[in-house]
């Protein structure tokens, strides 16, 4: 419930909060609509903490609606263990 508590305290709906697993597509289709929204003087920074299975699923979405989004994306890191979950999905 860390998550969902998180968003109270800084004031983000929990309509706006999906859990990547169970909520697959919703989380998706959120990232998207909001990657779509990006752009240089306003970029979407992503911060990719455990495998990058499901960063992978974002991106390649976002790619799918528009690919010229992708460069107003700023991806990061919290740990060089990123690349090690899943060796199809890499940093």
């Amino acid at each position: 419930f860390s998550t969902v508590e998180a968003a109270r305290r800084f004031g983000i709906p929990a309509e706006r909060v999906f859990n990547c697993q169970t909520q697959a597509d919703a989380a998706t289709a959120s990232f998207v609509r909001e990657a779509l929204r990006s752009a240089a003087d306003d970029p979407l920074w992503f911060v990719c903490a455990g495998p990058m299975t499901t960063a992978h699923r974002y991106l390649a979405a976002v790619r799918a609606a528009d690919a010229g989004r992708l460069r107003f994306i700023h991806c990061v890191s919290h740990s060089a263990a990123n690349g090690r979950h899943d060796p199809q999905h890499t940093w």
